[in-house]
């Protein structure tokens, strides 16, 4: 399946394409001369898309080569599954993106900073107890969906290295945005082109020392690359002083909240797994649990999506107080 790399996913260009019209605030008629100067934005998303293109598959065709057809479909399992955070952060990126160029357009650099902040944590919040939930539970979640020990065991680990890397990816849209809003492709095309020379070198090597967990940990140890650098460019040029509050507050606050709750759900079940055998209806009940009390947790902890969650109580209780 395609995967949504860190910077430019293929079926975003145009909306990329709003980012350089709202800063050049272009007239109605068609000018050459605007036509020229979109040219290098045009053209470093187009190369990203590209690049992201090749990432996609990089894996796919270097596999192919090196695995049996039997590890190959583990590895296809394991990548459903461990790209579910992708999966999350797009609707909300397609959603906030406008409002990053409509701010940039105007230069209301506090308002900004406000949203960009806002639209971090929620996108933590979101994406930090699925991916914790997935990566620290991946056994019972494969086992429970495919039902085969054989298959379980060969894809679990796999599965939680990819997971973790697709959080990561997933957590640097917000930047990649902040970027693209202000029509600067320049990084995202430079670190995507960096991806792709190293791609193949790291899936050879790593698959060919340690079979599917090595092609899994090649597309980990490019997203934690990315995680170093990137957001240090992108806030240094856009926001100035805000990297610090972003690796803190925005991630790091919803980091330690989901994996707190995860991880004591992870002793206690698995002190009960000692004790006793659960079938699998019981084991979903419990997964599902996992996950709501963790995202819960989280929401609550975070003031965004605890404001959220507070003013969608009022209406619901103020809807109830006019039906009685």
């Amino acid at each position: 399946m395609a995967r949504a790399h860190v910077f430019v996913s293929n079926n975003s260009c145009s909306v990329y394409s709003v980012a350089f019209f709202a800063k050049s605030q272009c007239p109605r008629e068609i000018s050459k001369n605007l036509l020229f100067e979109v040219l290098p934005f045009a053209t470093g998303v187009a190369a990203s898309g590209v690049f992201s293109a090749i990432l996609s598959y990089a894996d796919k065709i270097v596999l192919t080569n090196l695995v049996t057809l039997e590890k190959f479909a583990y590895y296809g399992i394991a990548t459903t599954i461990g790209s579910f955070s992708v999966f999350l952060v797009g609707p909300i990126y397609v959603a906030v993106f406008p409002r990053f160029t409509q701010l940039v357009a105007k230069q209301e650099q506090d308002n900004l900073r406000s949203f960009y902040h806002n639209c971090c944590q929620f996108v933590s919040v979101m994406v930090l107890p699925v991916a914790i939930g997935i990566a620290l539970f991946s056994s019972e979640i494969v086992q429970i969906w495919i039902r085969n020990p054989t298959i379980t065991s060969q894809t679990y680990i796999v599965v939680s290295i990819l997971t973790v890397g697709s959080c990561i990816n997933a957590l640097l849209w917000m930047p990649m945005g902040l970027q693209l809003a202000n029509a600067w492709t320049r990084l995202v095309v430079t670190l995507n082109l960096f991806q792709v020379i190293l791609i193949v070198p790291l899936l050879i090597v790593l698959t060919t020392r340690y079979n599917l967990m090595g092609a899994a940990s090649s597309w980990l140890i490019l997203n934690i690359g990315s995680f170093l650098i990137m957001p240090y460019f992108a806030h240094k040029r856009f926001l100035k002083g805000e990297l610090k509050r972003w690796y803190l507050k925005d991630i790091g606050y919803p980091f330690a909240s989901a994996f707190t709750v995860v991880i004591l759900w992870r002793i206690v079940l698995s002190w009960q797994a000692a004790f006793m055998q659960m079938s699998i209806l019981m084991s979903f009940a419990e997964l599902v649990l996992v996950f709501v009390s963790t995202w819960t947790v989280t929401a609550l902890i975070i003031p965004i999506t605890r404001q959220f969650i507070a003013s969608y109580a009022a209406i619901f209780r103020n809807k109830l107080n006019s039906l009685i």
